[in-house]
């Protein structure tokens, strides 16, 4: 079988792909990274730092209403925000990623650009589709369907992204990529899953003794890893499923934010 530069793949290939391409444009990864996860650092860290919860205390010193309400609070305002800069994060390591297969170098501003433009469609595909498999979970009975279309939905992110879909569009398209190739793609997820959270741990170690800023450093460096592999395997899809996809319908995917951007 001939391959094309944008699959089939093994899993073999795509973690080797996925090393070497984060190797060779590894300032262009870390600086998408970079841009949102130092400010959000620095952000989560100025607001929420005091916001530490006493696990322990004595029975007649049980905290007041107001502290678990203030705690509350503070913990949901954190994640919500620490969710969509990694929604705008993806969105934007996923068009450096496209470009790579056009042979393009990774252009930050217009990868934000791209990723700004796009943004609503993969919050609302990421909130659909958990809400609906949150409802799954909760009925116990519905986890086995959970399962199934947490599998099916792997890709919104780059279907929302990349073919320009809206919410539920973007769900059922991935789902009619994955669909036929369910245990495949779980496998790789979990392998390559399992190998970045091993790599993950080796540099949070290396990393974690900086005071306040290792965590930051750590988060950065990991950040294009999953998202590179994750992507690829989407590419890997649309090869197999799609006759006439290739480097041409790719670059009509992205051109037009290439052209409209204020950087190019």
């Amino acid at each position: 079988m001939k391959v094309s530069p944008i699959g089939p793949f093994t899993l073999g290939k795509i973690l080797s792909e996925t090393l070497g391409m984060y190797r060779r444009n590894a300032f262009g990864f870390l600086a998408i990274a970079a841009i949102v996860q130092i400010p959000l650092g620095m952000l989560t860290w100025l607001l929420f730092r005091s916001n530490e919860f006493p696990m322990e205390f004595p029975w007649a010193e049980i905290p007041s209403a107001s502290v678990w309400i203030s705690y509350i609070f503070n913990y949901l305002a954190k994640s919500l925000l620490v969710a969509l800069a990694w929604i705008l994060k993806q969105g934007a390591l996923i068009h450096g990623i496209s470009e790579q297969f056009l042979r393009r170098p990774i252009q930050v501003e217009v990868a934000y650009y791209f990723s700004l433009k796009r943004f609503s469609p993969r919050l609302g595909a990421l909130i659909l589709s958990g809400f609906a498999l949150l409802l799954m979970w909760i009925t116990v009975l519905g986890i086995p369907f959970a399962i199934r279309y947490g599998g099916l939905w792997l890709f919104i992110l780059q279907t929302a992204s990349v073919e320009e879909l809206g919410p539920r569009a973007a769900m059922s398209r991935s789902a009619e990529l994955v669909r036929g190739s369910w245990s495949r793609v779980a496998s790789i997820f979990f392998v390559a899953g399992i190998l970045f959270g091993i790599l993950g741990g080796i540099i949070g170690l290396l990393v974690g003794f900086i005071p306040v800023a290792g965590a930051t450093i750590g988060t950065i460096i990991m950040a294009p890893f999953l998202i590179i592999a994750h992507t690829i395997l989407y590419f890997d899809l649309r090869t197999e499923k799609d006759e006439g996809f290739n480097l041409e319908v790719l670059a009509s995917d992205l051109r037009i934010e290439v052209e409209e951007s204020p950087g190019s």
